[in-house]
């Protein structure tokens, strides 16, 4: 008699990490959405400003990022709800790690809500860092230039 073979979970794993890397590297490139007023913004050991900053290497290193976001003190969040893609653990563990505070509004808003916050808070504190944006909206915002240049390293 044959024993019936274990059913691969790759495709739900590699949906799993996949989405944990996205959301860590979205929590981690803490300039990658919505622009801070120039004089408050954060300036890494290459002279770059974070809201400048193309890559972790521009501003210096992770170590310099994680000392200006620490500095900082608040990271903004739009429509991050705790119970998609573990984004609620994320969150809690982000801020063990870091001295750093999320402020997270509007966890089931839109990807249109997240555009319309960028639009109109551009250039204040309250401006959203990070978003999770559909593929549309994404690409729609940055032929709009709404997003700071990012480039995984």
């Amino acid at each position: 008699m044959r024993r019936a073979r274990p059913r691969p979970r790759i495709r739900a794993n590699s949906r799993a990490v996949a989405a944990l890397a996205l959301s860590t590297a979205a929590l981690t490139a803490l300039t990658a959405c919505g622009a801070a007023p120039e004089e408050k913004a954060a300036t890494g050991a290459n002279g770059v400003k974070s809201a400048e900053a193309a890559s972790v290497a521009d501003f210096g290193g992770l170590d310099k990022l994680v000392a200006a976001a620490e500095k900082e003190g608040e990271l903004n969040v739009i429509a991050l709800p705790p119970d998609w893609a573990n984004y609620g653990e994320l969150i809690k563990s982000f801020q063990a790690k870091y001295k750093v505070k999320i402020k997270s509004e509007n966890p089931d808003g839109s990807s249109s809500d997240e555009i319309a916050a960028v639009k109109s808070r551009k250039g204040q504190k309250r401006a959203p860092d990070v978003l999770d944006l559909g593929i549309a909206f994404a690409r729609s915002g940055a032929a709009e230039n709404l997003f700071a240049p990012y480039k995984v390293a």
